[in-house]
């Protein structure tokens, strides 16, 4: 059966740069990092991401736009194209995101990118096998920033309900675009954030934090505010009140075996409702406090 989050989202498209792939112009000589990123924002560099200028053109364009000499562009280009590289981490868990919906999951990239320049990407990650379908804006003669390269995307892809797509860009104005036909945009800010993000969406998140308990059994303490995490049992009482389920209990102290455990268990629910709320030595508290607690409505029957 297919996962109930996944009836909804079933189509992921991301965007490639500053997601996928990654360069810098941070450190460039030939320009300055303002005026390169004034020439990547000018209309004409959008000319050549549609394809309707090769490289010579589009930067002799520029060059008379902003007053800079085309050589001094090209250098800078050159510069950022030996900083560039792809998060191959990223990419092996979308993998694994996708593996885990059994291919019910399609994933598309789309990108505003010079002909060039895909071809570079390219050469950098030779195994696409992540995405389904890939979208430029050479080939499609638009860029995000048109309404009209998404109607190409969705209408490619078959997808009639724009509501079951997740689209992800570093870029606000192009998620906010996205989401003005249904879809759910979200802005990348990191690779761990993205992976949470996206499996929120995806998945039960009630299956996925009853996994995430069992997964984490005898972990369960209490973070304090600029202290240290208390190891305590109340919380652990909280946990089987709400969830009816014994094996998600550690009445122990952390790393102690399994037989160990279950006596502990087994020894609570003999004793009368008298118990101890730190497990382990008292943290925080003064040697003649007293630290027990009756603990009357919530049993281990």
């Amino acid at each position: 059966m297919v996962p109930e989050k996944l009836q909804q989202y079933r189509t992921l498209i991301l965007d490639l740069g500053n997601v996928l792939f990654h360069w810098s112009f941070r450190d460039l000589t030939a320009l300055s990092p303002q005026d390169f990123h004034s020439v990547i924002l000018s209309p004409t560099w959008a000319e050549l991401e549609r394809g309707h200028l090769d490289y010579v053109e589009a930067l002799k364009a520029i060059g008379e736009e902003l007053s800079v000499e085309p050589d001094s562009i090209s250098e800078a280009i050159a510069q950022c194209r030996k900083t560039l590289h792809v998060d191959h981490d990223l990419v092996e868990r979308l993998k694994e995101l996708k593996a885990e919906t059994d291919g019910q999951l399609k994933v598309y990239a789309m990108s505003n990118i010079a002909r060039d320049d895909f071809a570079r990407l390219k050469a950098i990650l030779p195994d696409w096998s992540l995405f389904d379908d890939v979208f430029t804006s050479f080939e499609a003669g638009m860029t995000k920033f048109e309404l009209g390269f998404f109607k190409h995307v969705l209408n490619s892809i078959g997808c009639r309900d724009p509501a079951s797509v997740i689209f992800v860009d570093d870029k606000l104005g192009q998620v906010n675009t996205a989401r003005s036909f249904g879809i759910h945009g979200i802005v990348f800010k990191s690779p761990t954030t993205l992976m949470r993000q996206l499996r929120n969406r995806l998945f039960d998140p009630i299956l996925r934090a009853r996994q995430y308990m069992a997964d984490n059994v005898g972990k369960h303490v209490s973070p304090v505010e600029g202290g240290p995490d208390l190891d305590e049992v109340f919380s652990q009482f909280l946990i089987h009140w709400e969830l009816e389920d014994e094996s998600l209990l550690s009445l122990s102290l952390p790393n102690a075996g399994a037989a160990e455990i279950n006596a502990a268990i087994i020894q609570a629910r003999k004793e009368a409702k008298l118990w101890n709320y730190f497990n382990g030595p008292p943290i925080g508290t003064t040697k003649t406090c007293k630290t027990s607690h009756t603990l009357s409505t919530l049993e281990l029957y």
